[in-house]
């Protein structure tokens, strides 16, 4: 099952996991991603901890729990950065 595959079929809660460049480390509870063909993770933010965070730092974790002990973690790394376009649309 891909990524995309997976996401559609099971229920759970995100969180997003980032760090400051001096490692103080924040987590936030977020939606699941939107997975693109490629299997690339897009995600929708605001202007807050974690999109600060990702300025200093390009590395991120996401996990998913889809149940009490079970779930899924992610390894991430921020390739690039969008303000508009069709993904946000």
């Amino acid at each position: 099952m891909d990524h995309k595959e997976y996401f559609n079929m099971t229920n759970g809660k995100g969180f997003l996991s980032t760090a400051k460049s001096k490692g103080e480390v924040n987590s936030a509870f977020y939606s699941r991603p939107t997975v693109l063909d490629d299997g690339t993770f897009v995600f929708g933010m605001t202007d807050r901890l974690t999109h600060a965070n990702l300025q200093e730092s390009p590395y991120a974790v996401y996990a998913f729990n889809e149940s009490s002990f079970s779930g899924k973690r992610f390894y991430l790394e921020k390739i690039k950065e969008d303000s508009d376009g069709p993904i946000l649309e």
